[in-house]
């Protein structure tokens, strides 16, 4: 697979599959014997939430198709479904008890599993991620039962690819921190572990 590579605005190279490396903080990989450069590997960052907009500043969004929104009116610091993403990932329950007798805890793989963990604010993590959801935005008028509809449908499908993307993501930073070694997605996602 030819890749393109590309100077960017910092006077690093860039090239395809580096977009998992990109980010704040780095740690420079030292080459070792002559000929040998030095390649910075980005860490990508935790992302984080924008402010809360005053109620009345809140963008007027539509769903449109799958996990889509159109923005009627104002402009968002982030998207929908990059707010929603995020939200997911911030209140995610970790270990989640699926019965009392016999015990059984597993992690919360899937957006049912939020609904098990109560909370103080609200009665479980998914009333919090849509809660939290709707302090960016405002449903268009009229639409704000199909709008939670499709935020709760979008965040099911969030938390599945989480998990992908958290395995795929562990195969990176641990290439490149333990290994010192540089791994693109595409190879990263064929990786299994295994117990050996």
């Amino acid at each position: 697979m030819a890749s393109s590579s590309s100077e960017d605005e910092r006077g690093h190279q860039t090239g395809e599959g580096d977009e998992a490396l990109e980010g704040e903080g780095g740690e420079a990989l030292e080459g070792e014997g002559e000929g040998t450069a030095t390649r910075t590997l980005y860490e990508r960052g935790p992302a984080s939430l924008p402010p809360v907009p005053l109620p009345h500043n809140r963008s007027v969004i539509r769903p449109m198709a799958k996990r889509a929104w159109l923005v009627l009116s104002g402009t968002p610091a982030r998207t929908p479904a990059s707010i929603l993403g995020v939200l997911c990932r911030k209140w995610y329950p970790g270990i989640v008890q699926l019965s009392e007798e016999p015990v059984v805890r597993e992690p919360a793989s899937n957006w049912d599993r939020y609904a098990l963990v109560m909370d103080d604010t609200y009665r479980n993590k998914q009333e919090q991620v849509l809660a939290e959801f709707w302090k960016y935005f405002k449903a268009e008028e009229g639409l704000e039962a199909q709008a939670d509809r499709a935020a709760a449908a979008a965040c099911r499908e969030y938390v599945t690819e989480m998990h992908h993307h958290g395995r795929v993501q562990a195969h990176i930073d641990y290439y490149r921190s333990v290994l010192r070694q540089s791994l693109p997605k595409p190879q990263a996602r064929q990786i299994t572990l295994t117990w050996d």
